[in-house]
């Protein structure tokens, strides 16, 4: 969804467009020509950006879409501007995107999540997630934008904070060995919400350390239950 008109929904198909609709209407606004893997509003909602297949990063802008039009605006690659070359992670497809402070996470097939300050063109530092293999898969970032959550082939969840580059918590259970093909922060940051290839979906919630020392605690109510 746009970020700050509720109207606007964003999609990637497989017809090598990225197209905006109205919700309320239904009809297609604008029609993006390009084969992408993954697109996202900029926080802000003035343009767009997309990763393809070859890795290469595009942003886009928005037309006025106050009013819908009689027909879908249409925009080609050269409306287009080239952000990031795909050249820089070796041509890996790019299968997810979001913004963090400002700044764009770019992550491909191969693991590699790379974060770049788009004002100074200059990458900020990478990511790799452990374990990953060769695979799609969409990753999170927290409703403050310090962390953020990615799985792996192995049916993992690694949390990153974004700013230190450090690996905060790894998330994992015996029964879920498949790829994690996404994973999302609850508005608190206090679950995180992973799907896999198994079919399966899965929550972890944080619990602080005086609500696991409540929980340690006898049950006083099933000893006098049994006096």
């Amino acid at each position: 969804p746009h970020p700050t008109d509720s109207r606007l929904l964003l999609s990637v198909s497989k017809d090598q467009t990225i197209r905006i609709w109205s919700v309320v209407s239904g009809k297609c606004l604008c029609v993006y020509s390009h084969e992408a893997m993954a697109a996202r509003f900029h926080p802000k909602g003035t343009y767009l950006v997309t990763g393809a297949a070859s890795g290469d990063v595009r942003r886009w802008p928005i037309p006025d879409l106050s009013t819908e039009p009689s027909e879908p605006h249409r925009l080609v690659v050269s409306d287009s501007t080239l952000i990031v070359a795909g050249k820089r992670a070796s041509g890996a497809a790019v299968d997810c995107l979001r913004f963090a402070k400002g700044n764009l996470l770019i992550k491909n097939s191969s693991g590699r999540i790379e974060y770049w300050d788009l004002g100074l063109e200059k990458l900020i530092r990478a990511f790799s997630i452990r374990n990953h293999g060769i695979f799609a898969s969409r990753f999170d970032v927290s409703y403050d934008d310090e962390y953020m959550c990615a799985g792996n082939s192995r049916g993992e969840v690694y949390i990153y904070g974004i700013e230190s580059g450090r690996t905060v918590a790894r998330l994992a259970h015996k029964r879920s060995v498949k790829p994690v093909t996404c994973c999302l922060f609850s508005r608190d940051c206090r679950s995180v919400i992973y799907a896999g290839e198994g079919g399966f979906i899965w929550r972890y919630d944080y619990v602080d350390d005086e609500t696991l020392a409540e929980w340690e605690k006898p049950d006083e109510s099933a000893s006098e239950d049994s006096s």
